[in-house]
């Protein structure tokens, strides 16, 4: 097999790994590769890529002159194209896109209200995990406000005085009225996480605004880090935010 044989081959392969992942509905058929490399997942191969793409491109439609391939494949092509596969087949830990428990943003149930909302707006977060002793016990968020205050209309917020444990009615994870949040094991992927967040993008569920990442896999296990529809969701074909 000669060197473009082989491209294709491998080019073929890993068209139909990323069928799989992405499936063959919405019109994806045929755009899986560009999606990928627009993705943090495909990232790290996104030049090269898109130079495998070109050389496909000519490769299928004008095949050879005189007999001779019109494009000789550089070996460091089929590598890429290699190392692509190897990814899909094996795919990276949703830790690997995740920020670490080290640079969240966390609070406890005793700090003040308005304390924690100066620092969520000078780091431009929405949502913050609540934890106590080592353990999520919810998320402060802007919606959490939004949800007192309808509750409590005739009450008024007193922010300079008041605790995170004040919101306690609104802040555990399953009782957010405008979001949802969910946990993941380390050994889960990132496909796991992505096909988490667009099912999350469904009219018919609350978005779901943040991936917790513990040991076990709920709220037991000790934080290791979050994962936001930024994080995975990446870019679309055209370059802009998803």
């Amino acid at each position: 097999m000669n060197r473009a044989d082989e491209f294709l081959d491998l080019y073929k392969q890993m068209e139909a790994l990323l069928d799989e992942k992405y499936g063959e509905s919405a019109g994806r058929r045929g755009n899986a590769v560009t999606r990928f490399i627009n993705e943090p997942a495909g990232r790290d191969y996104r030049e090269e890529l898109d130079l495998c793409r070109e050389v496909r491109n000519l490769l299928t439609h004008n095949p050879d002159m005189n007999g001779h391939p019109v494009v000789d494949p550089a070996p460091a092509l089929l590598e890429t194209l290699r190392r692509a596969i190897a990814r899909l087949e094996e795919p990276a830990s949703v830790l690997e896109y995740a920020t670490p428990a080290s640079q969240i943003l966390v609070t406890s149930p005793g700090e003040r209200t308005l304390t924690v909302m100066e620092a969520m707006d000078r780091r431009g977060f929405s949502h913050i995990p609540i934890i106590y002793q080592s353990q999520i016990q919810g998320v402060f968020s802007v919606s959490t406000l939004f949800s007192y205050q309808l509750n409590y209309p005739h009450e008024t917020l007193k922010l300079r005085s008041s605790t995170i444990r004040d919101f306690k009615e609104f802040t555990p994870i399953y009782n957010h009225t405008c979001e949802r949040f969910m946990f993941m094991k380390p050994t889960q992927t990132y496909w796991d996480a992505q096909e988490a967040f667009e099912k999350g993008n469904s009219p018919y569920k609350k978005r779901l605004a943040a991936i917790f990442i513990t040991r076990t896999g709920d709220w037991r296990g000790r934080l290791l880090g979050m994962l936001t529809p930024w994080d995975i969701i990446g870019q679309d074909e055209n370059g802009n935010d998803a």
